[in-house]
């Protein structure tokens, strides 16, 4: 978890996203309210670039991993 946090106009913020054991996890989505401008997203580990949209204010990211094998 974040705490909340002030920024001002033109400030840049880095919320990272972890997961401890992503084994077994074939997909997640989730959105985030955004009340400023979306300059750049930066994928870690998962190359989700593909995946994620920003409308109306909201960044919306939809993950999922058809590679993995389904038993």
């Amino acid at each position: 978890m974040l705490d909340d946090a002030n920024v001002k106009a033109g400030q840049i913020v880095e919320i990272p996203f972890y997961a401890e054991d992503f084994t077994g996890v074939y997909g997640a989505q989730f959105t985030m309210n955004l009340s400023g401008t979306l300059e750049e997203l930066v994928s870690g580990g998962l190359d989700i670039k593909e995946q994620l949209q920003c409308s109306n204010g909201n960044l919306i990211v939809s993950f999922n991993d058809a590679k993995k094998d389904l038993m």
